[in-house]
């Protein structure tokens, strides 16, 4: 329908136009976002892809980078250590030369040691034997000065033994005989003062006895005049026999000694 038309067009017909109309521009409209949407995406893919790309070169390079930096310091590593393989080989060498040098320094030195030892050796040898054999002779006088000097020394021993044995002799014949007589002498003395002592013994017995008769008669006459006097006469009288044969006995006792009767005083 056209501007300024003048056909008159029927209701239902305008809204279907209308209708189409707003399907066509929701249409649009999604095919638009749908375009917006799908052109968004391919950015996102894109940009992702472009950043894996970049991330996978960046590892590639840090790999190739760590790799050279490997094998430079793998590298550096094994010329260090042949360097010092071949230093300390070269060092073991010397050190070794040295030690052979200075052995065979020593084996030599040892060796004209060793040399001069027997020259010096067979030299002395000549002037050892004249002093081994005048070492001998000497030790030979000496033995023979010795065994004469022993021989003599024997002879005197066996002589002052001899001598001493006789006076040894001698000496025990004067000491028997002076023991014999101080055997007798301290008999005879035994014997004297043996008699002294018997002699001595007796008389002194005999005082003893002759003292002690007086005193026991004494002693009796008094015990009995005690007794009379503390019995009476009439006892006293009684008792005359006994009293008398008392002193009977002490007169028989007393060896006769005159002792007074106690009846007669």
């Amino acid at each position: 329908m056209g501007v300024g038309s003048t056909t008159v067009e029927a209701p239902g017909l305008a809204e279907l136009e209308a209708a189409r109309g707003e399907a066509a521009g929701v249409d649009a409209a999604a095919l638009a976002a749908a375009i917006l949407d799908a052109a968004a995406l391919e950015a996102a893919a894109l940009a992702a892809a472009i950043l894996e790309n970049a991330a996978l070169e960046a590892a590639a390079l840090d790999a190739a980078m760590l790799d050279a930096a490997s094998s430079d310091a793998a590298a550096l590593d094994a010329a260090a250590l042949d360097a010092a393989i071949l230093e300390a080989a070269a060092l073991d060498a010397s050190a070794l030369d040295i030690a052979m040098l200075e052995a065979a320094a020593l084996d030599a030195a040892v060796m004209d040691a060793a040399a001069l030892d027997a020259a010096a050796l067979e030299a002395a040898a000549p002037d050892a034997a004249i002093l081994d054999a005048a070492a001998l002779d000497a030790a030979a006088l000496e033995a023979a000065a010795l065994d004469a000097a022993a021989l003599d020394a024997a002879a005197l021993d066996a002589a002052t033994l001899d001598s001493a044995a006789l006076e040894a002799s001698a000496l025990d014949a004067a000491a028997l005989e002076a023991s014999a007589l101080d055997a007798a002498a301290l008999d005879a003395a035994a014997l004297d003062a043996a008699a002294l002592d018997a002699a001595a013994l007796d008389a002194a017995a005999l005082e003893a006895s002759a003292l002690e008769a007086p005193a026991l008669d004494a002693a009796a006459l008094e015990a009995a005049e005690l007794e009379a006097s503390a019995l009476g006469a009439a006892p006293l009288e009684g008792a005359a026999p006994e009293v008398a044969g008392l002193e009977a006995a002490v007169a028989v006792v007393g060896g006769g000694s005159d002792v007074p009767n106690a009846s007669t005083q």
